[in-house]
Order: C-alpha cells, then structure tokens, then sequence
C-alpha cells in the first residue's frame, strides 16, 4: 500500500461521527440501549456485545480510534489488541467453556 495512503487512512479522523463504535467507545449512543455497558475496557480498547449476534458471548473488541481495520495500527497498539484479545478469550472461556474461546485462536 502507498505509503501517503495508509498515512491518510490511520490518521485522517481519530472519531468519525459516521462510525457507529467510535460513537459507541465515546458513549455517544444514547439510541443504542445497552452498548454503553462494555464488557471490558482499557485505555485503548472496549468489548461490547455484537448487535444481532448469532451466538450467545459473541463479543466485539473495538479501537477507541478510529481506524479503518486492524492492519493499519502500529505495532505497540496492535500488540495491545492481542492482549485485549486474550482477556476476552478467558472471559469467553470462564463463561462458555472451550467451545467459544477456541472462536479467538
């Protein structure tokens, strides 16, 4: 990918009004009952319910930046992703056993 490109997509808005988890991470969703209670939260991340999920514990995780996906977060952040992932996945596993926690290999 060019490098101006990825540049301008991870930077260009750090909250876009138009994201409905940055306006979730930054408990601007009053019309949405129920996401303003993350499962779990760290300075750069929270897990929140999926909306309509198709299986119960289906969680989540969400940047509090913005970012158009994951593969544009430097290296620091990313690695904290992972251990955000991590403690969802033994949450997961506390609660439904092996069968959902094996879903975050």
């Amino acid at each position: 990918m060019d490098r101006n490109l990825k540049d301008s997509i991870n930077t260009a808005d750090a909250y876009s009004d138009d994201c409905i988890f940055c306006r979730i991470g930054s408990h601007n969703s009053n019309s949405l009952p129920g996401y303003d209670r993350p499962v779990l939260q760290t300075a750069d991340f929270f897990v929140i319910p999926a909306m309509g999920q198709f299986i119960e514990g289906y969680v989540l995780i969400c940047p509090r930046e913005h970012f158009i996906n994951l593969s544009v977060m430097d290296k620091e952040l990313y690695s904290r992703f992972l251990d955000v992932k991590k403690q969802v996945k033994s949450l997961l596993y506390e609660a439904y056993g092996q069968h959902y926690s094996a879903h975050l290999n």
